[in-house]
């Protein structure tokens, strides 16, 4: 049950998420090399950073097979979450009388 809830919170806010773990545990310095790629993800690409964690821990420090079709999934929900913020930054611009 807890495990459901993590990933709701995952889903809902990957940021939060993604600092929480870096508090609380040793998850981000077991999976990554470096801070440069988890910082890097933290602020373009939560969900990719956080497929590519759990993605080292989980299985054996590898990507293939699921990790690899859900990391792609990851990557192509970043990318549209980018998109539909852009989009939302030029609409808001538009709306103004100057």
């Amino acid at each position: 049950m807890l495990y459901a809830l993590y990933i709701i919170v995952a889903a809902y806010s990957p940021r939060v998420f993604l600092f929480f773990i870096l508090l609380l545990t040793d998850w981000v310095p077991r999976a990554y090399e470096t801070i440069v790629w988890p910082f890097l993800g933290f602020l373009f690409a939560p969900y990719c950073t956080l497929t590519y964690m759990s993605a080292m821990l989980s299985n054996d420090r590898q990507m293939n097979g699921w990790w690899l079709a859900l990391f792609v999934f990851s990557a192509i929900l970043d990318v549209a979450c980018l998109i539909a913020t852009g989009a939302q930054a030029v609409s808001d611009g538009e709306d103004r009388d100057d």
